[in-house]
C-alpha cells in the first residue's frame, strides 16, 4: 500500500483492519453514535462493495492508523484470494453471446467467444465478407456485431449458405487415419489396374467397406486419374489451380494440414502483404492468397528448411485472427485481462504487439500449435518431400480436389422471400401503437393488426392530424407533440401527414425499428396503397440498414 489515504481499505490486511475497526468503533461510541462506524472484520473480497462504503470506512480508520504505517506498508492483499480463484483453473473462461433475429426480434440461441472473435466489428470474416452461419436449421447473416452489445444481430439469408466450418466445430482427423485414406486410394487404383501394387498397400477387397462406398471410391479414383494422371495418396501430394483458388491435396489429417495452411498463407503474405483466406480439411487445403500460384506452393514446400517452419509461423500468425481467442484465454489466466471484460472492447492487435516476445503471446502460440497444429509432423513431411520420399506435382483439376463442403447435399435450407415477409408482417401487426392528436393531444392506443386501413379522425376534436409511434415510445411522442421546438413540430406534422395520406401502410412503416419520419417518407414515396409485398421488402431493407449503422448515430 503506497498511499493509505487513496487506497482501497478492503485489501488491507485482516488483522490491521480488526485493530483499526476496534479503535474507530470505540471512538464512534464515545461520540454518541448508536452503531459501529466500521465492520469489526474486513468484508469478504468475494463481495463487491460500493465506493461510498469504502470511502466511509477509510475515513473512519485513517485517524487510527499508527504513525509508522501512515506512509504505506507491505502485506498480502485481499485481492490475492480473488486472483487465485479466478486464475487457478485451467478450464478456459468463455463468454457466450446471444443471437437475435433482426426481423422478429426473437432470440435464436447463443454462440461462443471463439466464433465472435473471428469476426471484425461489422460481423465480417477475415476476408471482409459478411459472415454466414447456420442456427436453428436456417442460414443467417450477421448484420451487426457491436462490441458495446452483448448480442449479435442477424438477418435471414434468402439464398443458400454453406454449412458452418469454424474452428472447434468438428473433431480433428488424426494423421494416421488420413494416411490410411491415402493408402486406400492407391489400393483402389491398383484394384482397377490403374497403378502397380506396392508392399505397403491395403488389400482393397478385404477392406471393410459397403458395396455402395466401395463403388463410390472406385468411381472417384478413376475419374481423378483420368483427369489428372496423378492420385493424391499417402506418398503423393498434388497441387491444382482452380478458378478462384490453389488447392493442395494432401492426406495428412487436420492438424498437419492446418499447419501447412498457415505456412503457405504466411509465405504468400510476404509477396504482396495480404494474408488472404484458406479452407482446410483433412485431405486438401484451398488457398485464396493474392499472388500465390501452384508453382509458389511447390517451391516453398521443396526449398524451405523444415527447421524454419516454427519461426515463420511465430512471426506471422500474430498478424491474423487465428490467435485472438487463445490470446484472450492466456491473458485472462495471467491477469492481463480481467475475467469479465468483453474482449471485443479490447484492442487485441495492440495487446499482441505490446506483449510480443513475452510469456503471454508465447503461451498463446504454444496453445495454438498444440491444439490445432502439428509442427513436428509437418517438418517431417517437408523433409520427406525434399528427400524424395514424398512426391509433390502440379496437376490438372480433379474431383478429389473438391471439398465435400461445397457439395449441394451440404447446403442448408434458406429463407424464401415470402417467409421473410410473413415473419416481418407478423411482428409489425402484433405491435401496439399510440396515436396522439396534434390539436387536442388526445391519445388512442391500439394493436396495429386491429386497425382499419383508413385511420379515423380524433374522437375528441375530429382532427385528422394524428402522430403515430410504437406504444413503447409514447412518452417521447407526447413530448414531441407538445414541444415548441420548430424541428420537433415539423417532424410531428410530417408524421401526421403520412398517417393521414397513407393510413395503415404508414402505421406499419412507423412500427419498424429505426424508421422515423424521414425514412418512412422515403419508403412511402411512390408507394401504391395495398401493395403490401413491396412495402414489407422496403421495411425489411430499412431495418437492416439501421441495424448496421445504429452504433454511429448520435
Amino acid at each position: 500500500i503506497d498511499e493509505p489515504a487513496k487506497s482501497d481499505p478492503t485489501i488491507w490486511h485482516p488483522r490491521l483492519w480488526e485493530s483499526l475497526a476496534r479503535e474507530a468503533n470505540a471512538r464512534a461510541i464515545r461520540g454518541g453514535s448508536a452503531k459501529e462506524a466500521v465492520p469489526p472484520e474486513r468484508p469478504s473480497w468475494e463481495i463487491d462493495h460500493s465506493e461510498e462504503d469504502k470511502k466511509k470506512w477509510l475515513r473512519a480508520m485513517l485517524p487510527e492508523l499508527p504513525k509508522r504505517l501512515q506512509n504505506g506498508w507491505f502485506s498480502p492483499a485481499g485481492r490475492l484470494g480473488r486472483t487465485r480463484t479466478d486464475h487457478i483453473s485451467m478450464i478456459p473462461d468463455e463468454i457466450s453471446y446471444h443471437v437475435r433475429d433482426a426481423v422478429t426480434r426473437q432470440s435464436l440461441g447463443s454462440v461462443d467467444e471463439a466464433f465472435v472473435l473471428s469476426l471484425n466489428h461489422l460481423g465480417e470474416d477475415g476476408a471482409g465478407r459478411p459472415r454466414r452461419f447456420v442456427m436453428a436449421g436456417r442460414t443467417w447473416m450477421i448484420v451487426d456485431a457491436d462490441p458495446e452489445k452483448s448480442e449479435l444481430l442477424v438477418a435471414p439469408v434468402k439464398d443458400t449458405g454453406e454449412a458452418p466450418m469454424w474452428a472447434g466445430e468438428l473433431p480433428p482427423v488424426p494423421i494416421e487415419v488420413a494416411l490410411e485414406v491415402g493408402r486406400l486410394r492407391r489400393s483402389a487404383a491398383t484394384a482397377v489396374g490403374a497403378m502397380e501394387a506396392e508392399s505397403r498397400d491395403i488389400d482393397f477387397n478385404d477392406y471393410p467397406l459397403s458395396n455402395e462406398a466401395r463403388a463410390d471410391l472406385l468411381e472417384a479414383v478413376v475419374e481423378h486419374l483420368d483427369a489428372t494422371e496423378y492420385l493424391p495418396t499417402d506418398r503423393v501430394l498434388t497441387v491444382e489451380t482452380r478458378e478462384k483458388a490453389v488447392v493442395l491435396n494432401t492426406c495428412r489429417g487436420s492438424r498437419v494440414n492446418e499447419t501447412l495452411a498457415h505456412f503457405i498463407q504466411a509465405m504468400g503474405s510476404m509477396r504482396e502483404g495480404k494474408l488472404g483466406t484458406t479452407l482446410v480439411d483433412p485431405y486438401r487445403i484451398a488457398y485464396q492468397v493474392p499472388g500465390t500460384t501452384a508453382a509458389h506452393v511447390i517451391e516453398w514446400m521443396t526449398e524451405t528448411s523444415p527447421e524454419a517452419l516454427e519461426t515463420i509461423l511465430r512471426m506471422t500468425i500474430p498478424n491474423g485472427r487465428a490467435l485472438r481467442w487463445r490470446l484472450v484465454q492466456v491473458a485472462r489466466k495471467m491477469g492481463v485481462l480481467q475475467k469479465k471484460v468483453d474482449p471485443r472492447r479490447v484492442n487485441l492487435q495492440g495487446l499482441m504487439t505490446r506483449y510480443r516476445g513475452t510469456p503471454v503471446v508465447e503461451e498463446a502460440l504454444s496453445k495454438l500449435f498444440h491444439e490445432r497444429m502439428d509442427i513436428e509432423a509437418t517438418m517431417d513431411l517437408i523433409r520427406e518431400i525434399q528427400n524424395g520420399d514424398v512426391e509433390i506435382v502440379h496437376t490438372a483439376t480433379g474431383p478429389l480436389g473438391m471439398s465435400p463442403k461445397g457439395e449441394r447435399d451440404m447446403l442448408l435450407p434458406a429463407w424464401s422471400d415470402a417467409q421473410l415477409r410473413e415473419r416481418l408482417e407478423t411482428r409489425l401487426l402484433a405491435e401496439r401503437c399510440v396515436l396522439i392528436c396534434l390539436n387536442c393531444q388526445d391519445k388512442t392506443r391500439k394493436r396495429v393488426g386491429k386497425m382499419e386501413d383508413r385511420i379515423e379522425p380524433c374522437p375528441r376534436c375530429n382532427g385528422t392530424m394524428r402522430a403515430c409511434a410504437p406504444e413503447r415510445m409514447e412518452a417521447m411522442l407526447a413530448g414531441w407533440v407538445t414541444s415548441r421546438d420548430p424541428k420537433d413540430r415539423g417532424r410531428m406534422n410530417k408524421n401526421a401527414e403520412l398517417i393521414r395520406t397513407h393510413g395503415h401502410d404508414a402505421v406499419l412503416a412507423m412500427m419498424a425499428r429505426g424508421v422515423a419520419e424521414g425514412t418512412a417518407t422515403r419508403l412511402l414515396r411512390g408507394h401504391t396503397r395495398g401493395n403490401r409485398i413491396a412495402l414489407l421488402r422496403a421495411i425489411h431493407n430499412a431495418e437492416l440498414q439501421y441495424a448496421r449503422t445504429r452504433r454511429y448515430w448520435s
